[in-house]
């Protein structure tokens, strides 16, 4: 199985941009992409938990990471740049 990304919400500029992963480095892809501002991430992700905290390494923003059973969400601002 390869590990896929998706952007579920609809191209160009908006207020929020739901970004959805799959697969097997789906967790250590955002492990290393996504800073809680509190604590650290799991070693496993945790179906049902989420955590606040920024998104990428020059230019960070906020974002809120969501946990699902198969899946990883991240729910960020819509901006063309933020979401490529």
């Amino acid at each position: 199985m390869d590990t896929l990304l998706a952007c579920l919400t609809a191209p160009g500029k908006a207020a929020i941009a739901t970004l959805a992963m799959r697969g097997p480095l789906a967790w250590s892809i955002t492990r290393e992409l996504f800073r809680p501002k509190q604590g650290t991430l799991p070693d496993e992700p945790i179906p049902g938990q989420f955590w606040y905290g920024k998104v990428g390494v020059e230019h960070a923003d906020e974002a809120i990471l969501a946990a699902k059973e198969q899946s990883v969400e991240l729910h960020c601002h819509g901006g063309i740049e933020v979401v490529r």
